[in-house]
């Protein structure tokens, strides 16, 4: 572990766990079920008052009561947010599986990844978006690629470090948590 203000570097060694992958994963995904959820409220509410009441009163609909069928409409999107999760956990494992020691570096310049059977550079410039959030760095070197750090791993002056550089080199592309 190095925090060197003279060089300009932080070395961090990690390696994520199960958890840490399925709750960057479920941070990443949600939004887009959340969206989903929405319009679906939306549609059910906006089709359903058309059909209910297109047919002569919310009372009956073809002998099906209408609380009978806005019950079975709100039970789709519990079985979306379930199937989801699910998928959630099944794309962390798949992760898991291939995970291993790393070690990082970050720089002015660059932030460097090493492990037995992988290692990348990207520059500064390069890094699309990054996403600091209470538990996990979150780094986009491409629109939908995205790859973590649990900030379990990191102290508290590695962190500054790290925000510093960040906000140095990509700017406004970079939400960070600051207290």
């Amino acid at each position: 572990r190095v925090f060197c203000l003279q060089m300009k570097t932080v070395e961090i060694d990690f390696e994520s766990s199960f958890d840490d992958l399925f709750r960057v994963v479920a941070w990443y995904r949600v939004r887009r079920l959340a969206l989903v959820l929405l319009i679906w409220v939306l549609l059910v509410l906006v089709v359903g008052s058309i059909v209910i009441y297109g047919a002569g009163g919310p009372s009956v609909i073809e002998g099906t009561s209408a609380l009978a069928m806005a019950g079975f409409l709100c039970l789709l999107p519990i079985v979306v947010v379930l199937l989801n999760w699910f998928a959630w956990r099944r794309e962390a494992g798949i992760a898991f599986r291939s995970v291993e020691p790393t070690h990082v570096t970050f720089s002015e310049e660059m932030i460097r990844f090493a492990s037995d059977s992988h290692r990348s550079e990207t520059l500064w410039s390069r890094l699309n978006k990054m996403r600091e959030t209470q538990r996990d760095l979150i780094f986009f070197p491409q629109q939908n690629v995205f790859f973590s750090i649990a900030k379990r791993f990191i102290t508290e002056p590695e962190l500054n470090g790290i925000r510093a550089f960040v906000s140095n080199a990509i700017g406004k592309r970079a939400k960070l948590f600051t207290k």
